[in-house]
């Protein structure tokens, strides 16, 4: 339980790094699949020089690759969401905590929507057709209030709906 008692306070800061670095594997992934289409359009732009069963390989792996992306990074948000849950949940606090963890929320919020209007920027640029290409961790960050007041909301639940195991 010592790595528990040492997660006091933190429990709002969860969410800067979980969202902060959704939005930069965001950002590294709109680049790694904008840099994958335009090798894969220049691929296929080949002549003779290229078998066509490697261009079909190319365009496969390519179409694959956003995919497994943009799963992988919705996949990452889930799981560090479910284990701050659980470690909210067997958090060890005083009712002081919960003014303080509220607190910490409203701040995290504020502080953290920035982000949504930079990915709105991002979409604008020579970027936003890569980005198109992860429609899953796109809708994320464009509903990234709804999904931290989602995040505080039900941490701030399992912080509070904690039931002493054993005395």
């Amino acid at each position: 339980m010592g790595i528990l008692k040492n997660k006091k306070g933190s429990g709002f800061a969860d969410v800067y790094v979980i969202f902060v670095f959704l939005f930069i594997m965001f950002i590294v992934g709109g680049i790694s699949i904008f840099t994958m289409n335009t090798f894969n359009s220049a691929w296929q732009g080949t002549g003779d020089e290229v078998s066509e069963t490697s261009k079909t390989e190319g365009q496969a792996y390519t179409s694959l690759f956003q995919g497994v992306l943009d799963g992988g990074l919705i996949l990452w948000l889930v799981i560090l969401w479910l284990g701050s849950l659980v470690t909210a949940f067997f958090l060890d606090n005083s009712p002081v905590f919960y003014i303080i963890f509220f607190l910490g929320g409203l701040i995290s919020l504020f502080g953290l929507l920035p982000l949504a209007s930079l990915v709105t920027a991002l979409e604008s640029t020579a970027l936003g057709g890569a980005f198109g290409a992860l429609p899953m961790a796109t809708f994320v960050m464009n509903n990234l209030l709804i999904f931290i007041t989602a995040f505080l909301i039900t941490n701030g639940l399992a912080l509070y709906a904690k039931f002493k195991v054993l005395g």
